[in-house]
């Protein structure tokens, strides 16, 4: 992205044409004024907690209020100087894909939108490969310029983005998760025996599960990915387990074969024209990992 300003001038010089970028990052990239006040009125109920943590909170939730910031919490530590409060992580005031309404929703909003008119849009690994589950239809979400160049730097590290991407664990004890879905997973766990399950969607009570969770993604964060996992069959391993620690259920899903998502960016099937991996340290090994052949 900081080199943006340097290719456009380059492809200016060797072409005559001008060239727009965008930056495209996740949800919880950008902090959520709504969960910051909630989080803050949490923790007033607690006397014990000193007065320099709500202080700190409370200016994460004027940046976030701020029109004139992105939202962005790298932005908000790097150019505005804010730290977290010992005890407080990013996932704690993040924007969740439950969010529906609300001030940094329209930022993350406003955020998209500049991709939409781009010719060139700077994301990372993981959106890029969240872009390949779902065929293109996340990076540039909404808009009418479909990407179709797809340029991977470091691509050596691709595949364990892979592997990171293509788990999903949802625990269903997790604020908003409806209690029809928890008492569901539950039946489901005590019909075997009260151990895990590896759903079979030829199974009518498995189906069934599947399609209740998808009556509530809205409700449950995580939902898109585990739903996506959950109905390729071959590809994904879906279970509903009980807690380790409880018998409290959660569902999960993880790749069989990650680098078959990897596969979607050059097959013939492709949202993809041409993709170009870059790395100093590409090699054969790489290329058996992603199965080029």
């Amino acid at each position: 992205e900081h080199e943006a300003p340097k290719v456009a001038a380059m492809v200016k010089k060797q072409t005559g044409k001008d060239v727009t970028f965008a930056r495209r990052l996740g949800r919880r990239n950008f902090c959520d004024a709504d969960r910051i006040r909630d989080l803050v009125s949490e923790l007033r109920k607690d006397a014990t907690i000193r007065s320099s943590i709500f202080d700190a909170l409370e200016a994460w939730y004027d940046y976030a209020v701020n029109h004139n910031a992105s939202g962005l919490i790298q932005e908000a530590e790097d150019e505005y100087g804010l730290e977290l409060p010992p005890g407080i992580a990013s996932e704690d005031i993040c924007l969740l894909p439950t969010r529906r309404s609300g001030a940094s929703l329209i930022k993350f909003k406003a955020h998209i939108d500049d991709t939409h008119n781009a010719d060139i849009v700077v994301t990372t690994h993981a959106l890029s490969l969240i872009d390949a589950l779902q065929w293109g239809r996340v990076v540039v979400d909404g808009g009418d310029r479909p990407i179709r160049v797809g340029i991977f730097d470091e691509a050596d590290r691709l595949v364990d983005a892979a592997e990171g991407l293509t788990g999903v664990r949802i625990r269903l004890t997790e604020t908003g998760v409806p209690k029809d879905v928890v008492v569901t997973a539950q039946g489901l766990i005590e019909a075997n025996n009260g151990d895990g399950i590896e759903l079979d969607l030829t199974k009518p009570d498995h189906s069934n599960f599947v399609d209740l969770i998808d009556s509530h993604k809205d409700d449950i964060d995580g939902a898109d990915i585990w739903l996506k996992a959950a109905r390729e069959d071959g590809v994904f391993h879906a279970t509903v387990d009980p807690s380790p620690t409880s018998s409290l259920p959660a569902i999960t899903a993880l790749a069989l074969f990650p680098a078959r998502v990897l596969s979607r960016l050059w097959r013939n099937s492709s949202y993809l024209r041409s993709v170009v991996f870059t790395s100093a340290t590409l090699g054969r090994d790489f290329e058996t990992e992603i199965k080029v052949k």
